[in-house]
């Protein structure tokens, strides 16, 4: 498939419709159902849906994007059912929040339904974390995981909605954890409120970078966020405090980054032409990575991140490998939590393992292996360089 041709028709199609200007019909030759999959794999499918819905397109195509519209904003309206629940239940408690991620991100479009969010994210902190865990049970959702090591609580509701609380803003341990973290002690508080706040302007524009540069970091991320980092920027740009906004970059290491995305945006949805040529490699990548990236993209460059100077693939696919068999302490007891409790067990928990991943009975170790299988160390070595170009 012509990737250019998907991505620069998808990218012009949403700066048009965002902009209230005329929209272009469908590239001659472009394939239906790869289309459309293409726009799912970023979470665009709603956008580019109401784009086109006015639009003279196939009726297999309009019927591919309103089955899946109805679906999604039936799931928004339930998930924004249940956050105005819990965001009642925190101010009648007292618990200080923010909003953030995909809920907060949505209020920059037009219309929330144009942005799909698969879950809705609150900043909580960690005073109140207990008390917010009983207000959630009672509310009716079931604890996913508290006190993981991963700086978030899930609860889900309905089988489907999904709420993380976060204690902290950044977990991985990257270079902008620290000045982003710090965000949430530079919070303001929301008019009309008692506990809810948000963040300044340019804290929400570094704090969305920050995000991208962590799914980067992984695996990858897609031009939804980029959407989403654009409108913040076109939205803003008049009265950023770039004394403050520069500053803050630089305390968090991501200067550089923030210099090749804003190229990569103002690229595709503004037509200006990059000047770095860091930012079309950057490009290609994006568009490879769906709205989360790829787990060939991660294992591709985790493969060569341990290989170091080995330029053996086959050796450090067995390092992978033993990687999963053999787990960390800290790994192992996230995955079987009776580990922590009673560590006489623990090796007992490794031998458990070892017949699972070997046997083929653990599904998920399953996975991970034959996708560790097609990883590639040329690729993954790219991967990296591509990153460091970044400013990551």
């Amino acid at each position: 498939m012509n990737l250019e041709l998907y991505v620069s028709y998808i990218t012009e199609l949403i700066s048009s419709f965002l902009k209230n200007e005329n929209i272009k019909p469908l590239p001659s030759g472009i394939d239906i159902n790869y289309f459309f999959s293409f726009c799912k794999f970023h979470r665009l499918e709603n956008i580019v849906y109401l784009a086109l819905k006015n639009t003279d397109i196939p009726k297999e195509l309009r019927s591919l994007f309103e089955k899946s519209y109805f679906v999604s904003i039936n799931h928004m309206a339930k998930q924004q059912y249940y956050m105005e629940k819990v965001e009642k239940a925190f101010e009648d408690a007292g618990i200080d929040y923010f909003v953030m991620k995909g809920k907060e991100l949505s209020g920059l479009y037009p219309s929330e339904d144009m942005r799909i969010s698969s879950d809705f994210d609150m900043y909580i902190g960690n005073e109140k974390a207990e008390l917010a865990r009983d207000i959630m049970v009672n509310l009716g959702f079931t604890i996913k995981d508290y006190m993981d090591d991963d700086g978030h609580d899930q609860y889900v509701i309905d089988k489907t909605i999904l709420c993380e609380l976060h204690r902290v803003l950044i977990q991985s341990d990257f270079p902008w954890k620290n000045e982003c973290n710090n965000i949430a002690e530079r919070v303001i508080k929301c008019e009309g409120n008692n506990h809810r706040y948000k963040m300044r302007i340019e804290d929400f524009y570094i704090y969305n970078l920050a995000h991208a540069a962590n799914h980067i970091k992984t695996a990858g991320v897609g031009i939804r966020i980029y959407t989403d980092l654009w409108l913040i920027y076109t939205k803003y740009q008049d009265t950023f405090d770039y004394s403050y906004l520069n500053e803050k970059l630089r305390l968090a290491n991501l200067t550089r980054f923030e210099e090749c995305s804003r190229e990569l945006y103002l690229y595709w949805f503004e037509g200006k032409t990059p000047i770095d040529s860091t930012v079309m490699a950057m490009a290609i990548f994006v568009a490879q990575s769906g709205w989360m990236g790829t787990y060939n993209q991660y294992s591709s460059a985790k493969l060569a991140q341990d290989a170091k100077d080995n330029s053996s693939s086959t050796a450090t696919k067995i390092k992978s490998y033993l990687d999963i068999i053999f787990p960390t302490y800290k790994n192992l007891v996230k995955r079987y939590p009776n580990a922590k409790k009673h560590k006489v067990l623990i090796p007992f928990y490794y031998i458990y393992r070892i017949f699972k991943s070997v046997f083929g009975k653990d599904k998920g170790a399953k996975r991970v292996i034959n996708e560790i299988t097609a990883g590639d160390l040329e690729k993954g070595k790219y991967i990296l360089r591509l990153k460091k170009d970044m400013g990551l």
